[in-house]
């Protein structure tokens, strides 16, 4: 995967993507959610400086992680949940 220039392409809405952005002194990389609105949301808020995106990599596919829906519970040393709001970790 290569990022993308936001003033180039913009990921679809409702989607979960990785973002580049911040200020020259503090840049950052982190997991966003591209909302209805055309703005990222990120863990501290509506993020205005973002400047490239990606699509989130696959999960991955081994014995330590189990992907459950939101009716499932399941013992295992990682979990994640899928939900229209994007993927957290239990």
């Amino acid at each position: 995967m290569k990022w993308k220039r936001l003033s180039e392409q913009k990921p679809d809405k409702l989607s979960d993507v990785l973002v580049y952005g911040g200020k020259d002194t503090h840049p950052y990389i982190a997991w966003a959610f591209y909302n209805s609105d055309g703005k990222f949301a990120t863990h501290d808020g509506i993020d205005k400086n973002i400047t490239h995106w990606m699509p989130l990599p696959d999960a991955p596919q081994d014995n330590n992680v189990e992907i459950l829906n939101n009716n499932q519970q399941s013992k295992c040393k990682i979990r994640a949940r899928y939900s229209e709001h994007g993927v957290g970790i239990l």
